[in-house]
């Protein structure tokens, strides 16, 4: 008798399958794709070769719009070394003029489509009776109180233009800013290779300022690994888990001027422990700097190739030392040597679509299901915050949807692999149809969000990049149907309209011991949020009250550090096509809110 009823069931099960041919479906079918890999080089930003260009107060010199752009689209070069030489400010505030005329040089920067690795100095002359080497002082560079006094003059310039600062070398400090022939940051000018404790800490003291001028998503680099250490009085590399953290340590990278010059790099290292400690920390912080003497076969190309890769490089100067670099009458020169087109490549970060598994259809209110690996082929990762956005773009309308992954590419280290496996839910509006997949990473700031140029391409052939826009095609068409079989919305991430208004958060406020901690609810349409704040009531949104540039889609707590007095916070949302933000309600360092006109 049991086995009748099962057979009875049996059938029944099968009838219900022939009667509705849907019910066939259980679960929806998936496409893999297998993505070609490209030599080529183009151009990506905060990364590569890059040219200089200088200005100075005694001789302000506009940079050349037809220049940088020449630069981007016939060398693929989107860095550029913006040195700033304030030679007529040494014991005076710096001109208004000045002032404006940097600012005018940096919007060139931003129309150009690139970026500035920038330095502030005062001096590039060597003085000696008969020029010398080394060089004698007085050196030239300004007092601590005087550099300052400079940097609270220049705060409004960083903030108001970090958005084309891909990373400021610390200068300030020394000829060419290089910390090292300095008439004030030593107990002896004469004898500049020893500083003393209290000269570390004047040292810090304008690092520091340098970094509370700049927003927390921007780094700081200085000339030898030894001077962080000295400065901070630790010799433990940065670790993963406090990397881009937001404190002074993780915001402090490097630059070596000499690189591969000497055994030494001529005095980048002291020790062999130094360069480890380097080669750690390198994985985390923004790296990069020059070449100042032909020195084979250290400076050719298999030493070239392995430190470039050891110690994570992200940007070098194409055109110094040039017996190094382009020489071809000079046989250990890395154009001779064969390596100049791949380190041309690999600088920074070089990501490479490996392979994607994604559904083929889904239901308006469901959930797809994609998973795409990658491998970053270059020497090391994206150093700046940068989101991570799939987009379904409607093959009719263009219309777009987009949805915020989790992941972090300043962790896409180079020579790995990373996947992203996700369930990605649709909201129960969008229309049906037939739709691309893209993956997207643009710029962070809301100025370049929407601008192709700032915007990272993969190095993939077959239709991959996607250079109008700024995408990378997945080379996969979802087909939204509202018969498809898929499952409901579970832990998935919700997709919004890319031009969808943001909305913005509701904000609280709780004291702690010596915290504050704050929380707001997050929706969907935020695509990434920024953090403001200031002393003074109602104030405004403003690039001179950033206070944290780096929260990511989804967060919906933080917290900062009790201030003496009374400090009031807001939070911006910001849209996924990066144009749009919305501003929450503002909060004090006290349990309840500010109500405008209260």
């Amino acid at each position: 008798m049991t086995r009748l009823i099962s057979l009875f069931c049996l059938f029944i099960f099968l009838f219900s399958l022939w009667s509705d041919p849907k019910a066939v479906a259980l679960a929806p079918t998936a496409t893999t794709v297998a993505y070609t890999t490209s030599s080529t080089n183009f151009a990506n930003p905060e990364r590569g070769f890059y040219h200089h260009v200088e200005t100075r107060g005694s001789d302000p010199t506009s940079y050349s719009l037809s220049q940088l752009q020449g630069y981007r689209s016939s060398e693929k070069i989107t860095l550029i070394y913006c040195i700033n030489v304030l030679d007529s400010f040494v014991t005076s505030n710096i001109s208004q003029s000045f002032l404006d005329h940097m600012q005018s040089n940096l919007n060139t920067v931003r129309t150009a489509g690139l970026k500035c690795i920038l330095r502030f100095s005062y001096t590039d002359i060597v003085n000696g009776d008969d020029g010398s080497w080394p060089p004698v002082p007085p050196y030239g560079d300004a007092t601590k109180m005087q550099m300052l006094a400079h940097l609270a003059q220049l705060r409004p310039l960083l903030q108001a233009n970090s958005d084309v600062i891909a990373t400021v070398q610390l200068g300030f400090i020394g000829i060419w800013g290089e910390g090292y022939y300095t008439d004030h940051f030593v107990d002896d000018p004469n004898n500049p290779g020893t500083v003393s404790a209290a000269r570390w800490q004047d040292r810090l003291d304008v690092l520091t300022a340098l970094l509370a001028a700049l927003p927390p998503s921007r780094m700081t680099a200085v000339r030898t690994p030894e001077m962080k250490q000295n400065m901070f009085g630790t010799t433990t590399p940065l670790s993963q888990a406090n990397a881009y953290d937001g404190s002074l340590l993780a915001r402090t990278s490097y630059h070596n001027d000499c690189f591969l010059a000497s055994d030494s790099d001529f005095g980048t290292w002291q020790s062999a422990a130094a360069k480890s400690y380097m080669a750690d920390e390198s994985r985390f912080v923004a790296m990069g700097g020059e070449t100042c003497n032909y020195n084979p076969p250290r400076s050719a190309c298999p030493s070239a190739l392995a430190e470039l890769a050891l110690f994570h490089w992200s940007y070098l100067n194409i055109d110094y030392h040039p017996d190094v670099l382009t020489n071809a009458s000079k046989t250990d020169s890395w154009v001779s040597g064969g390596c100049l087109d791949e380190i041309r490549r690999n600088l920074g970060y070089r990501l490479v679509l490996q392979a994607g598994t994604y559904d083929d259809v889904v239901q308006p209110g469901q959930q797809f299901s994609i998973s795409i690996t990658l491998q970053n082929e270059g020497y090391a990762a994206p150093f700046n915050p940068r989101p991570v956005q799939l987009l379904l773009r409607n093959q009719t309308t263009g219309t777009i949807y987009a949805a915020s992954l989790p992941e972090d590419p300043r962790f896409w280290f180079g020579g790995k692999t990373a996947v992203l496996s996700h369930n990605i839910c649709l909201p129960n509006t969008i229309p049906t149809g037939s739709y691309d997949l893209l993956l997207h990473l643009p710029d962070r700031a809301p100025t370049l969000a929407a601008r192709p140029e700032y915007a990272i391409l993969f190095a993939n052939g077959g239709g991959v990049q996607e250079t109008a826009t700024g995408y990378n095609k997945l080379l996969h068409t979802l087909t939204v149907d509202n018969a498809a079989p898929a499952p409901p919305c579970s832990n998935g991430i919700m997709a919004a309209l890319f031009t969808a208004a943001p909305a913005a958060p509701t904000l609280a406020a709780t004291l702690g011991s010596n915290q504050v901690n704050l929380t707001w609810d997050e929706a969907t349409a935020n695509c990434s949020l920024n953090l403001y704040g200031d002393t003074s009531p109602y104030f405004a949104a403003s690039s001179s009250t950033i206070e944290d540039d780096m929260l990511t889609a989804g967060t919906t707590a933080t917290t900062v550090a009790l201030a003496a007095t009374p400090h009031f916070y807001i939070v911006e949302g910001v849209g996924c096509d990066g144009a749009q933000t919305a501003v929450s309600n503002q909060v004090g360092t006290f349990p309840f809110a500010i109500q405008p006109g209260g």
